[in-house]
C-alpha cells in the first residue's frame, strides 16, 4: 500500500474522530486541531507489539505525547486519553488502516473512550464495581481510567464484545 496514500486515510481518520463535540470544554481554541495534527501524523507502527503490556506502555506514552502537543490550558490526561481512544477505535474501523498496521491485533486491549455517557453506562452495568465519582473528561487520571477501563471490560465480557466496542452499545443510551 502506498505510504502518502495511508498517511492521507490517516489524517482522514484523524479528523472525523476527533470533532470539536469530541473535546469539548476540553481547553482553549486548538485544542481540537492540535490533537488532530497529532493523531493524523501519529506512527501507528507503534502499536505493532501485540502483547498487552507492551501495548498498554505505548499507549501511555502516545497519551503523554499527545497531551504535551495540546495547547496550553488545554494539557488534559484524560482529554488526551479519550483522542486517542476514539482515534485507535476508528483506525480499527478503517480497513485501510487496520490492515496496514495490525490494528485487529490490538482490539482485545483497546480502550472504551471515556465521557460523561459512557462512564455513566459503565456505572450502571457494572454497579458493584469501585469507581471513583466522575467529574469530567479533563479530570480523568491514569488511575481512574484504570477502574472504569476494568470495569468496562467486565461489562464487555458479559455482553460479548471487546471494550472498545461498547460505545456503541451506550451510544445515546441504546
Amino acid at each position: 500500500m502506498d505510504k502518502q496514500f495511508l498517511l492521507l486515510v490517516q489524517r482522514h481518520v484523524a479528523n472525523v474522530a476527533i470533532s470539536p463535540s469530541t473535546l469539548r470544554g476540553q481547553g482553549p481554541a486548538g485544542v481540537v486541531e492540535a490533537a488532530q495534527h497529532f493523531l493524523g501524523n501519529l506512527d501507528l507502527g507503534r502499536f505493532r507489539d501485540g502483547k498487552s503490556d507492551g501495548f498498554r506502555s505505548e499507549l501511555d506514552q502516545v497519551a503523554e505525547e499527545l497531551r504535551q502537543s495540546l495547547a496550553s490550558g488545554g494539557q488534559h490526561w484524560g482529554a488526551a486519553r479519550k483522542a486517542l481512544n476514539i482515534f485507535l477505535r476508528d483506525a480499527l474501523y478503517n480497513t485501510y488502516l487496520r490492515d496496514a498496521y495490525r490494528v485487529d491485533r490490538l482490539e482485545p486491549w483497546l480502550e472504551l473512550p471515556l465521557d460523561s455517557y459512557t462512564a455513566k453506562a459503565v456505572r450502571k452495568y457494572a454497579p458493584k464495581s469501585e469507581l471513583p465519582r466522575w467529574v469530567g473528561v479533563k479530570y480523568v487520571t491514569a488511575d481512574s481510567n484504570a477502574a472504569y477501563q476494568a470495569a468496562a471490560a467486565g461489562v464487555a465480557s458479559e455482553k460479548g464484545v471487546a471494550r472498545v466496542h461498547l460505545d456503541i452499545h451506550f451510544w445515546r443510551g441504546e
